[in-house]
């Protein structure tokens, strides 16, 4: 199944574990099927690939690219109006931009592949994953 709508809103992480949660699975369909993503969020056009404006049925690329634009927009400053995408926060590696913008483009490389390549490249940055505490309001 691809998701259809990995947006900003749709992205919970866990207090305790940090992995994320993907919800609000209404526009999920199974990939290879005949169905096309049932709506866009206005305000988050600029999220989707040029697949689902062009009434495509979703790809799981698609669901990479739509991640990749979330984490750019969550890595930034924000979205800061509809329509801009991303505002870089200058502390931002170049190494993970670069990496976002490669996810942009269709790939052959599934979720779980890029998800590696993601594990790698941040191990590589700032060394091995620890806890670190997440504080919760």
């Amino acid at each position: 199944f691809v998701h259809g709508a990995v947006l900003p809103h749709h992205v919970l992480v866990h207090p305790v574990s940090h992995d994320f949660i993907l919800v609000d699975w209404t526009s999920a369909s199974k990939i290879g099927g005949p169905q096309r993503t049932p709506y866009m969020v206005s305000r988050y056009k600029d999220f989707y690939p040029d697949s689902t404006a062009a009434k495509e049925p979703p790809t799981a690329s698609g669901d990479i690219h739509m991640a990749a634009r979330t984490m750019q927009a969550l890595l930034g400053k924000g979205v800061t109006t509809p329509g801009q995408i991303v505002y870089w926060d200058r502390g931002c590696p170049p190494q993970i931009r670069s990496f976002l913008a490669g996810c942009i483009s269709p790939s052959s490389f599934t979720a779980w592949e890029m998800l590696d390549l993601f594990t790698e490249l941040i191990e590589r940055l700032w060394g091995k994953r620890q806890y670190r505490e997440f504080p919760w309001p």
